[in-house]
């Protein structure tokens, strides 16, 4: 089955990023939502926008940690 990298906003994996890679995965696609941030880290408030400007003034960073999700994505078709 095709698969989607589901990618979150500055909150990291909540709700509603599950939801949305629930709502792909009854369509009938493997979705995988990564989680660029790291186990337990779920900032709010102003955290958010401080943890997602690492990523942002880091590009190689942020660049890595996709595509750890997406090799994760191929590895499991």
């Amino acid at each position: 089955r095709p698969g989607i990298l589901v990618l979150h906003d500055w909150f990291g994996v909540a709700d509603n990023v599950r939801m949305r890679a629930q709502m792909l995965a009854r369509r009938g696609y493997v979705a995988f939502a990564a989680d660029l941030y790291g186990a337990d880290v779920r900032p709010t408030g102003d955290a958010a926008s401080a943890e997602a400007g690492k990523y942002y003034r880091d590009l190689p960073l942020l660049r890595s940690r996709v595509a750890a999700g997406f090799s994760l994505l191929q590895q499991h078709p």
